[in-house]
């Protein structure tokens, strides 16, 4: 499926009269999956793709929380199955749930410090036939709880940073 996207960006480049720089542009071009809400959703409905609501849950797994105790405060969820069809590098796990977890109301990390890492989590729930809706404990601060929406796939090719690494040294590569 890449190739096939990338031939029609390709396409369009040249048919844009920008086939010099096609063979870079492409190759800064990498796959990628971008979630879109897709309207309100049913927040019982266990193992859907969602963002906000409730977490879908073992019954026997504990909430995650920050080093100090601190509940999390329940960001997304995914279903594997869902995402897999546009997977195309084939990167992501085939099945289950992927859960996201951040210190939402205080928003204390950003991700770039090593010693932030109590401050969110990612969880992979593989067997989906055991989880159950589960509501926040309530130390979860009303402004670290968000509505639930549904989350749908859609395949797309997405760019790197123009300051990345692998852009100047592709920028290099390709001046030649």
């Amino acid at each position: 499926m890449a190739d096939a996207w990338l031939a029609r960006y390709r396409a369009q480049l040249e048919a844009s009269d920008l086939g010099q720089w096609a063979d870079a542009l492409c190759d800064a071009a990498l796959p990628s999956i971008r979630l879109v809400i897709d309207g309100q959703i049913d927040a019982t409905a266990a193992g859907v793709s969602r963002l906000g609501g409730s977490p879908d849950l073992p019954p026997d797994a504990p909430w995650p929380a920050e080093d100090d105790g601190t509940p999390l405060s329940f960001i997304a969820q995914l279903d594997m199955r869902q995402m897999a069809a546009h997977d195309v590098q084939g990167i992501l796990p085939r099945a289950g749930l992927l859960s996201f977890f951040y210190a939402a109301a205080s928003q204390r990390a950003w991700g770039f410090n090593p010693a932030d890492h109590g401050a969110w989590a990612v969880i992979h729930i593989a067997d989906v036939a055991a989880v159950r809706p589960r509501e926040a404990p309530g130390e979860v601060r009303a402004e670290g709880r968000f509505s639930a929406a549904r989350l749908s796939p859609e395949a797309e090719l997405t760019f790197l940073p123009r300051e990345s690494f692998a852009i100047e040294g592709g920028a290099r590569r390709h001046a030649a």
